[in-house]
C-alpha cells in the first residue's frame, strides 16, 4: 500500500479528529519548559511561546462551544494561519496516521453533533470514525 498522507490524530469532546501533519509546527504541553498558559492585555487565552504571544484556541470551544475540560492529557498545537502562528487547545494528542488517498471517504451519516463545516472527509477504522479538519476553515475561525 502506498501510505502517501499523513495525519496527526487529535480529540476534542471525545471524538477523534486529524489534521495534516505537514501544516502543525509544533505540539507542546502546557507547563512544559516554555509553554505557558496566560491572559493577554485584551483577557484573551494566549500561550507564551518562546519569546512570542500567541492566541490560544480551544478545538472543542470552536467546533461545539464548549470549553475542553482540564486534563493532563491536553496539549496545545502550535499551528499557522496565514502568516500568524497561533495555539489550538486539544483534548488529547493520540498517534500519527499514514494512509492512501482512497482510504478517505465521506461519512455515509454525519452525527449532529459535528460542525459539518469544519470536516473535508472520514477515515473509517474498525474502533471508529475519525473526521479529518480543514485546515482552511478553521483558520478562518480562528481570530490571530
Amino acid at each position: 500500500m502506498n501510505y502517501t498522507l499523513q495525519f496527526l490524530c487529535i480529540r476534542a469532546n471525545h471524538k477523534k479528529y486529524a489534521l495534516d501533519i505537514k501544516r502543525i509546527i509544533e505540539v507542546a504541553r502546557i507547563g512544559s519548559e516554555g509553554y505557558m498558559a496566560a491572559k493577554g492585555g485584551d483577557g484573551e487565552d494566549v500561550i507564551i511561546y518562546g519569546k512570542m504571544q500567541l492566541p490560544l484556541r480551544c478545538l472543542a470551544g470552536i467546533l461545539f462551544g464548549i470549553d475542553s475540560p482540564p486534563s493532563e492529557n491536553r496539549r496545545v498545537l502550535i499551528l499557522e494561519f496565514g502568516g500568524q502562528m497561533t495555539g489550538l487547545l486539544v483534548d488529547s494528542v493520540e498517534e500519527i496516521l499514514r494512509i492512501g488517498r482512497d482510504q478517505i471517504g465521506l461519512p455515509e451519516k454525519v452525527p449532529e453533533d459535528l460542525a459539518n463545516e469544519f470536516y473535508e472527509g472520514v477515515i473509517k477504522t474498525d474502533e471508529e470514525n475519525i473526521y479529518i479538519l480543514s485546515f482552511e476553515k478553521l483558520g478562518r475561525m480562528i481570530k490571530v
